[in-house]
C-alpha cells in the first residue's frame, strides 16, 4: 500500500480541510457571528452537498476516516502493552499540543486586542482549554468552555477517541467482525436519541478507515467497490429510512473511496502525478492543514463582521475567500514551524 495510499490521504485530508475552512466562511460571511444563522446570500457554494448532507459534516465525516486509517497504518495494538500505549499517547500529545498550544495563545492575544477586553471564565476551566477539551466539553455538554479559542468540537473529540485507540485497535485486531458489529450496533441503537457528535457514535468512521488499511490493498478492490456502491444505493433509494447520522457515514464513506481511486487512477495515467516533488509538495499542504483547522474560524470569525454582509456582491465574496485562504496558509506556515520548535524543545526536556 504504502507510497500510493500515503499520497491519496494527504490528497484526502486536503479535501476534507477545504470543505471545512469553506463551510466556516460561508457562516460568517452570511451573517452567523451577528445574527446566529445564514442569513444573508453571501455564500461561495451550497452548504448542503451529495444529497442533503451539511458541508461541515461531510468534511469532519473525511476526517475521521482519514485519522483510523492513518492509525491503523502506523499504530496498530496486537496487545495491551502499558509501554507502548504510553509510547503512542506521547506520540499523538506532541502531534496535536504543541500546535494547539501556540494556536490558542495567540488566538486568545488576538481576541483581547481585537475585542478590547474579554470575559474571563472560571480559572478552573482553564485545564479544560489545555487539554484541547473545551471546544468539545461547550459543544455537547454546555459548559467547560470558558476560555474556548480554537479546535472546534472535532479536537476534543479526536483527543478522546485517540485516548481509546489502542483498546479500540487491539479488539479490533483479535476480533474484527465482533468489534464492528458492536460499535456499528451501537451507533445504530443510540444515534436517534442521541447527538451524532458524541464520541462512542463517531468511532464508526475510525473503524472505516481501520477496515480499509487491513483489508484492502487498493482501491480498485472488487469487494470493496461493490459494498461501497451498495451503500450508496441504500442511501440514495432508501434514503427517507436511513438516520441523517448514518446517511454522513455512507456519503463520506463514498467520498473517501472515491477520492482514492482517483489518485490512484491517476499515478497511473500521468507519470508527472507520481513524482517525488509533486508528492513532496502535497504532503507538506497535507501537513499544513492541521494548523489551517485550529486558525481559520477565529480569523474569519473576527474579519466577517467588519464588512457590510448585508449587501455584499458575489464577486466580493470570492476575492474576500481568496485573500482569507491566503491568510490562512501564512498563519498556517507560521504555526506549523512554531509548533515544530516547541516539539523539539519538549523532546529534548
Amino acid at each position: 500500500m504504502g507510497k500510493k495510499r500515503s499520497l491519496a490521504l494527504d490528497i484526502i485530508r486536503i479535501f476534507a480541510c477545504l470543505c471545512i475552512l469553506i463551510i466556516h466562511f460561508d457562516a460568517s460571511v452570511c451573517g452567523w457571528e451577528t445574527t446566529g444563522g445564514f442569513t444573508y446570500p453571501n455564500q461561495l457554494m451550497p452548504n448542503n452537498v451529495l444529497g442533503g448532507i451539511y458541508l461541515g459534516d461531510f468534511g469532519v465525516g473525511l476526517f475521521f476516516i482519514i485519522s483510523g486509517a492513518c492509525l491503523q497504518l502506523s499504530s496498530r495494538f496486537n496487545s495491551l502493552n502499558v509501554h507502548e500505549i504510553l509510547y503512542f499517547y506521547k506520540k499523538r500529545a506532541l502531534s496535536i499540543y504543541p500546535c494547539y498550544w501556540i494556536a490558542f495563545f495567540f488566538a486568545t492575544l488576538a481576541s483581547f486586542l481585537w475585542y478590547k477586553g474579554m470575559t474571563m471564565g472560571k480559572i478552573s476551566k482553564l485545564f479544560i482549554s489545555f487539554c484541547g477539551l473545551d471546544g468539545y466539553a461547550g459543544f455537547m455538554l454546555g459548559r467547560g468552555g470558558d476560555f474556548y479559542q480554537v479546535g472546534e468540537w472535532f479536537l476534543g473529540c479526536i483527543i478522546i477517541i485517540y485516548l481509546l485507540f489502542p483498546f479500540i485497535s487491539y479488539t479490533f485486531n483479535k476480533m474484527p467482525v465482533l468489534t464492528c458489529i458492536f460499535w456499528g450496533g451501537l451507533h445504530l441503537f443510540l444515534i436517534n436519541s442521541m447527538s451524532k457528535h458524541w464520541f462512542f457514535l463517531v468511532i464508526p468512521y475510525f473503524l472505516l478507515g481501520m477496515i480499509f488499511v487491513k483489508y484492502s490493498r487498493t482501491a480498485k478492490n472488487p469487494i470493496l467497490l461493490f459494498f461501497t456502491a451498495a451503500a450508496v444505493a441504500v442511501r440514495v433509494l432508501f434514503g427517507q429510512y436511513v438516520p441523517y447520522p448514518t446517511k454522513i457515514i455512507i456519503i463520506s464513506w463514498g467520498m473517501f473511496v472515491a477520492l482514492f481511486l482517483v489518485t490512484e487512477l491517476l499515478e497511473e495515467m500521468i507519470p508527472a502525478f507520481s513524482r517525488e516533488s509533486l508528492k513532496k509538495c502535497i504532503s507538506y499542504i497535507s501537513v499544513l492543514t492541521y494548523p489551517a483547522f485550529l486558525i481559520h474560524h477565529k480569523l474569519i470569525s473576527m474579519l466577517a463582521p467588519t464588512f457590510n454582509l448585508t449587501n455584499f456582491p458575489y464577486r466580493y465574496t470570492v476575492v474576500l475567500f481568496i485573500c482569507y485562504m491566503i491568510m490562512v496558509s501564512y498563519l498556517a506556515i507560521k504555526l506549523d514551524k512554531a509548533a515544530d520548535y516547541l516539539a523539539l524543545k519538549i523532546r529534548s526536556i
